[in-house]
């Protein structure tokens, strides 16, 4: 039941985002809003890239063309998403998109959580939320992730293009004790090669 933190694993997520933020440790879970489709294109592709190999699913194939392998499930309730973790292999890195659409409850929430822990799975959920409350993020994230005290952490990306240059901002709402620095406003120059990948292949059923 109890181990040293200081031994569990942990994961480089989001790349860049991830360096600045902290990894994602073994058996934790991250949420990202995204406020538009770019952003939420890089948040998918970013993971990944991250491990070569994820499990994905989504009510649609949002994910752009990636170099890893992507194993891809159609779902359409939380339920569905409960019951393909079934199939997931311990210790892999699993995405989640449209949690909005799927409405969760609490109870799923935590749900996730254990089955996150009991396979020390890395869990990703990304919502795209394009007309978020710029001013009172903490609020937003509790309607959008249900139990945010659940996740490690909580962060808000956002793309813009300003004289040929993509810019990342990113709100970094919650994260781990020993990275507490990290909370607050950040801009990260993104480059275009990662928002438009041009490789790999489709998501497979």
């Amino acid at each position: 039941m109890f181990r040293r933190l200081s031994s569990i694993p942990s994961l480089e997520v989001l790349g860049d985002v991830s360096r600045l933020v902290g990894p994602l440790r073994e058996g934790d879970l991250l949420g990202v809003i995204a406020t538009d489709q770019l952003a939420y294109s890089y948040a998918l592709s970013t993971a990944v890239e991250s491990v070569g190999r994820a499990y994905y699913m989504d009510v649609s194939s949002r994910i752009p063309p990636v170099s890893g392998e992507v194993l891809f499930g159609r779902v359409y309730s939380m339920e569905e998403v409960l019951s393909g973790l079934d199939y997931v292999e311990d210790g892999s890195l699993v995405l989640v998109g449209s949690l909005n659409v799927l409405e969760p409850s609490k109870g799923d929430i935590l749900k996730v959580k254990r089955i996150a822990d009991r396979k020390g799975l890395y869990m990703m959920f990304v919502v795209e939320e394009p007309s978020l409350n710029e001013l009172d993020l903490l609020s937003e994230a509790k309607r959008l992730f249900i139990v945010p005290e659940v996740f490690e952490q909580l962060l808000v990306l956002r793309i813009s293009y300003y004289r040929g240059k993509y810019r990342l901002s990113l709100s970094v709402l919650r994260t781990y004790p020993d990275n507490l620095r990290a909370l607050g406003e950040h801009e990260i120059q993104i480059k275009e090669e990662a928002l438009f990948p041009s490789r790999g292949g489709q998501p497979q059923e």
